[in-house]
């Protein structure tokens, strides 16, 4: 019994003295944590080093921002140039964030813009209105205030003038309506060429039974107009406003006189260029180009036309020494 009791005794002293094992799977677990954050640790900042060789991402990490694109406004419309960029945290001076402006140098031409009539792409959407282009160059398409009716030739257009030529020139719905070289047409009412200037039409088309020439004095008479033949019939055939005049040795019904100074119904023997005359009379009173009156004969018989006493009806004075009547002889 005695001996079971040391036994017991000595059992329970060496349970007391044998090592916890939790404690020393507890110190062992610490151990270990610690050893491995330092090396995590050291292993944190090789890494950070690491970065710190290679440049901005750690900025961007340590200043907790993300980078983004940014394009040049050189217009400053708020829209950039797809062309010209760079990357960056914060907004660079001169840049923003949306692109596609098509002219940089325009603010009015950008995405956000609307089309006026320019002729250009105002919005950016890569297409110019059809009604904004000026085919042929004139200033005017089909949304200026004043629209170009044919944008094909450069001569039609609101700013030009009106002609004559089938064309609606100036673009206001009225061919040859208001062209400045429309024609004076007047009444040809005997059909001669010329009209009397009464009835007057201002025409780019000549009008039926009217003519481009004025200044018939009898509208009425074919024969009679500025470019009628004058003959001896009393009418003033070529509207000079002198009746029977003119007349030469064509001239229907006209006579040949001659000069007569001494005014004895014969003309000077010497003029052989006479005037010729509508008339009938043996003598008139003749008012030539220079408008000089003289007396004219219906002949040229008198031998001396300075002395009235001599002539043809003069009676002769035998033996005088004078031929009086102009026949040649002294005798009788």
């Amino acid at each position: 019994m005695l001996s079971i009791l040391v036994l017991l005794a000595c059992a329970g002293s060496i349970d007391s003295e044998k090592p916890d094992t939790a404690s020393v799977d507890s110190d062992t677990a610490a151990d270990t944590s610690l050893d491995t954050a330092e090396v995590g640790s050291d292993t944190a900042i090789d890494s950070g080093d690491s970065a710190d060789d290679t440049g901005d991402s750690v900025d961007s990490e340590d200043s907790g921002c993300e980078t983004q694109t940014w394009y040049a406004d050189h217009d400053g419309d708020g829209y950039g140039d797809a062309t010209i960029s760079t990357s960056a945290c914060d907004q660079p001076i001169g840049y923003v964030v949306n692109d596609g402006d098509c002219d940089d140098w325009q603010p009015e031409q950008n995405p956000g813009a609307g089309e006026v009539c320019n002729g250009a792409d105002d919005n950016c959407d890569g297409e110019v209105p059809a009604e904004e282009i000026d085919a042929d160059a004139d200033g005017y398409s089909g949304c200026t205030a004043a629209v170009d009716c044919d944008d094909t030739n450069p001569a039609v257009s609101p700013g030009v003038e009106e002609v004559c030529n089938g064309i609606d020139d100036d673009c206001d719905h009225n061919v040859d309506g208001d062209a400045v070289d429309k024609t004076v047409w007047f009444l040809d009412s005997d059909g001669d060429g010329y009209g009397a200037g009464l009835v007057m039409i201002v025409s780019c088309v000549q009008p039926y039974g009217a003519t481009s020439e004025d200044g018939d004095c009898d509208d009425t008479n074919l024969a009679v107009n500025p470019a009628g033949v004058e003959s001896c019939n009393g009418l003033d055939d070529d509207c000079n406003g002198v009746l029977d005049d003119d007349a030469d040795s064509s001239t229907l019904g006209a006579n040949p006189y001659y000069r007569d100074q001494d005014v004895d119904y014969a003309g000077d023997v010497l003029d052989t260029s006479p005037q010729w005359v509508c008339s009938t009379s043996s003598e008139i009173a003749y008012s030539d180009s220079k408008g000089l009156m003289t007396w004219i004969s219906e002949n040229n018989l008198d031998c001396v036309d300075i002395d009235s006493m001599i002539g043809p009806s003069v009676l002769e004075v035998p033996y005088n020494g004078t031929d009086e009547n102009c026949d040649g002889s002294d005798e009788h």
